[in-house]
């Protein structure tokens, strides 16, 4: 690992954790509007949480493990929605690194900060919506 990599590992970091600590008064709207507000996502995207996992050669900070667990657990100490918001965001890009490649890759990282979510398949052999099987052909899956 490069030093600047690290570094920026550190900034982000730091930068998530400031900007947890002003979630704290969204944290009771959140919860009750089931959803994170303008102002806790606008925080959190600001301060490049959600380029924590995605691929570094796309903007990304791929940042490590112990990284991204003393985030969450900040972030989850101020706000538990904007941690599970962050944690399935991060764990989306990090299990997408895995199997996309190419264009298909560069088109689903181009945007570091994106706010992703995915699904595993549910019962083996079932039924899945069209929408997914979509999804699946666009991504050459």
């Amino acid at each position: 690992m490069s030093e600047r990599w690290e570094e920026a590992v550190i900034e982000t970091a730091e930068l998530l954790i400031a900007a947890a600590r002003t979630l704290t008064a969204e944290a009771a709207q959140a919860e009750r509007d089931r959803r994170l507000t303008e102002t806790g996502l606008t925080a959190v995207r600001a301060s490049g949480a959600f380029a924590l996992s995605a691929p570094r050669d796309c903007g990304g900070v791929d940042a490590d493990l112990t990284t991204r667990v003393r985030v969450l657990a900040e972030l989850g100490r101020t706000c538990p929605s904007t941690a599970w918001v962050v944690a399935t965001t991060a764990e989306t890009k990090i299990a997408l690194q895995t199997v996309l490649s190419g264009r298909v890759r560069s088109e689903v990282f181009d945007d570091p900060d994106a706010v992703m979510c995915a699904a595993g398949p549910g019962r083996c052999g079932a039924r899945r919506p069209a929408s997914q099987r979509a999804l699946e052909l666009r991504l050459g899956m």
